[in-house]
């Protein structure tokens, strides 16, 4: 028979765990014992009797289920287990023989649930029983395996949650409603707010709610279903509210376990389990958000009290006792504490007076690892650097977000915003960055290295969002701070932000202008083909290698006359201005471009130049760029350059060059997740395929490009680049295809999925007939 008073779990039942199930089964069916691991609240104990009903068919002589959590000592093990089972005493003999008698023969299930606090006491319970009872299955649950022979340890992991992006999501369509309403965190949460309150159901208005609740108690399904059942007493945003306090607001009792009572008391049974040092361990981990390397450990983590050579172990025992999850990461193994986890350590290790330390020798390693990624960006090892960075997110902005005291901590935190700009721009949190620029720049630091590297970054998410006049007139201000302190390569790249953002549109502010004079056209052509030519790339960055024509021709006489001149002769202007700049850069670096600032430099001087009309002077620039970069082992910046460049080679009608380019560039906009800079190379490819005579994958082309653009976070580069492009290739399509065939096709590429979409812009042209 069944012996089990959890039926009220078993009604509630599980959300999906078929994968589970299905192993435990088959394990099962192996002859081994089942332990199952993981957290406080994950649904450990839920899933063994979901099982044990399910294989209650194969077991004819029973099944059996016994809270071990109520046993406290070792030597009352046997008894609790036979007076669980209904076994009758036998004066005289031990609770283990009788338990043996038993059982012999019998072909049974038993159901050993919380053995973590009698971890030996139940294996060897399980040991004895095997050998004198070997029809006899086991399934147990406990925070870390027993350590028998022959035991199957599956970890229980929490349920899948929504994807971050569906915590911003507004407003939700159908389908992305849809897609989330099938999310088992989502489900289970539905379901119970639906019998705590009547009436509940998901809907586009409180979609991101539900995705934010889910998300903030990592998907653990006693923690949803206490949140739940606050739905009773307070709305939903009031719930989500007060998570901030996860263990007040989940502090309602159910009926029970003691250590199911409340979620401090779940998370605080696995405490409990826990050596003094792993204690100790936990209550430092805290400072940690996302993933983390044993390496991260012990430079935040350990002291004499801590020593590092002790960290491998500790942490070891803290993954046998499902207190963190190790994962496989590309650069290595991570650990990572669940949230809930995470805030109980912090609770300990602000009552041991260590937050304030902890945080701020947090924030300290990895300002130093943003050091060593700004400084090594521009090499072969870049997209290494750039997966490291995105696997240390939540710890680079918990490091930001830790506020210290002195003047030390104001410049620390000011250097780790300028240093993660490859967050910022590459990434495309632009808003996020501007947001901490913004924020510790209005602090008003004092002048120095930092608050100049500040303004610099900062000025170039502002480009970023489109916002040039703030780009333009910041990045001036870095200039001039960062020449006072002497470095040259953060003046050249702030006047590359200035010169860009005038690119837009813009006018040039006289305070950029420098009083060069301008070139002689022959000569100046004649520097461009010779430096191209031999390789002199400080002739080609030069003012007189790059630029041509009277820059005071055309509609305007310079910067101060007052008069407003057209986008050619400003784009041609700031390419002089520019170039000049990096003229000079170059002639202090003996020529030698080998940072990432000089061909930043380049770039936007050859897009400068297609802007103003000089196609093949900036052809000849950017490829020696694009060479450049490839030479030193560049992949985001040459991305872009192959992007300029291939704009170019549409202008002067090699479209076969163009989509070559793009389609390369294409790739690697893809691995540095660069929604943007992908929408930029769909255009280019759009534009070809017209010319090559395909005007139905152009408005396919157009149509992914539009789902891409629709969730990119960095609008400045569309301003400067999507305008002409997209345009002239729409009117193109639709004067072979139709207004009707053309939206058709549009409306068909806009659809795809991203693997699709992936594939048919990475394709080579094919004519239409």
């Amino acid at each position: 028979m069944f012996q089990d008073d959890r039926s009220s779990l078993v009604r509630v039942g599980l959300v999906d765990r078929v994968r589970e199930l299905a192993t435990v089964r088959e394990q099962i069916g192996h002859g081994r014992a089942v332990t199952l691991t993981g957290v406080g609240g994950v649904g450990k104990t839920r899933l063994a009797l979901r099982a044990a009903q399910e294989l209650r068919v194969s077991f004819p002589d029973g099944t059996w289920f016994v809270r071990i959590d109520e046993i406290r000592h070792p030597a009352l093990l046997a008894h609790g287990v036979t007076a669980a089972m209904g076994v009758v005493d036998q004066p005289g003999r031990s609770q283990a023989d009788v338990l043996l008698d038993f059982l012999a023969g019998r072909k049974a299930l038993l159901v050993l649930d919380g053995c973590e606090h009698l971890r030996e006491a139940v294996g060897d319970l399980i040991g004895t029983l095997r050998e004198g009872a070997p029809a006899v299955r086991f399934i147990a649950t406990a925070r870390q395996a027993l350590a028998l022979p022959s035991e199957y340890r599956l970890v229980v992991r929490p349920l899948p949650v929504p994807p971050e992006a569906d915590c911003e999501r507004m407003p939700f369509h159908p389908a992305d409603l849809r897609r989330l309403a099938e999310i088992e965190s989502v489900r289970l949460f539905a379901m119970r707010a639906a019998e705590a309150a009547p009436g509940f159901t998901l809907t586009a208005g409180n979609a991101r709610q539900v995705a934010r609740l889910c998300r903030r108690l990592d998907g653990i399904p006693f923690a949803i279903e206490l949140a739940a059942v606050r739905m009773r007493e307070m709305p939903l945003d009031e719930v989500l509210g007060r998570l901030r306090d996860r263990f007040a607001v989940l502090g309602a009792a159910r009926p029970g376990l003691p250590r199911h009572q409340t979620l401090r008391t779940a998370i605080g049974w696995s405490h409990e389990l826990c050596t003094p040092t792993e204690r100790l361990l936990w209550a430092r981990l805290s400072v940690f958000e996302g993933g983390f390397d044993a390496d991260a450990v012990r430079a935040v983590c350990a002291d004499e009290r801590l020593p590092a050579r002790d960290v491998s172990g500790l942490l070891a025992g803290l993954v046998d006792k499902s207190i963190l999850y190790l994962g496989d990461h590309d650069d290595g193994m991570r650990y990572r504490l669940l949230d809930t986890v995470r805030e109980y350590g912090l609770g300990w290790l602000r009552l041991l007076g260590e937050e304030q330390r902890m945080r701020r020798r947090h924030r300290d390693h990895f300002l130093e690892v943003a050091r060593r990624i700004d400084r090594d960006w521009f090499g072969a090892h870049q997209f290494v650097l750039y997966r490291g960075l995105l696997a240390d997110l939540g710890n680079f902005r918990a490091a930001l977000a830790f506020e210290g005291v002195g003047e030390a901590d104001r410049r620390a935190a000011l250097e780790l915003a300028a240093a993660l700009w490859p967050l910022w721009i590459v990434r495309g949190l632009t808003r996020e960055g501007r947001y901490h620029l913004e924020r510790l720049l209005a602090d008003e630091p004092p002048p120095g290295p930092e608050r100049a590297r500040a303004r610099c970054h900062l000025a170039w998410v502002a480009f970023a969002r489109a916002d040039v006049e703030v780009a333009s007139e910041t990045a001036e201000a870095a200039r001039v701070e960062a020449l006072d302190h002497g470095d040259h390569l953060l003046a050249l790249r702030a006047r590359v932000i200035a010169c860009v953002s005038v690119g837009t549109g813009g006018n040039l502010p006289s305070s950029l202008v420098a009083p060069r004079p301008a070139p002689d056209d022959a000569r100046g052509a004649d520097d461009a083909d010779e430096a191209c030519g031999a390789g002199d790339v400080r002739g080609a960055g030069g003012a007189e290698g790059v630029c041509c024509g009277d820059v005071a021709g055309g509609e305007g006489r310079g910067a101060g006359d007052g008069g407003k001149r057209g986008s050619r002769d400003v784009a041609r202007e700031a390419a002089l201005v520019l170039s000049g700049a990096l003229d000079d850069v170059l002639a202090a670096r003996a020529g030698r471009p080998d940072d990432l600032d000089p061909l930043l430099a380049l770039g936007v001087i050859g897009l400068l130049l297609d802007r103003c009309g000089e196609l093949d002077r900036a052809a000849d620039l950017l490829v020696r760029a694009v060479e450049l970069c490839a030479g030193h082992g560049d992949l985001w910046w040459w991305s872009h350059l192959d992007w300029i460049l291939a704009r170019v080679e549409l202008r002067r009608d090699r479209p076969e060059e163009a989509s070559g380019r793009a389609r390369a560039a294409l790739a690697v906009k893809l691995e540095f997740q660069d929604t943007m800079g992908a929408a930029l190379q769909l255009e280019v490819l759009a534009a070809a395929a017209v010319a090559l005579g395909g005007p139905v994958r152009a408005a396919r082309l157009h149509g992914v490009a539009a789902a891409v653009l629709h969730t990119a976070t960095t609008p400045g580069l569309s301003i400067l680049a999507l305008g002409d492009i997209h345009d002239e290739a729409e009117r193109a399509a639709r004067a072979r295809l139709g207004d009707v065939a053309y939206e058709r096709e549009r409306d068909a590429g806009a659809v795809l999925d991203q693997e699709a979409a992936v594939a048919y812009a990475l394709a080579p042209d094919m004519p239409e007939s």
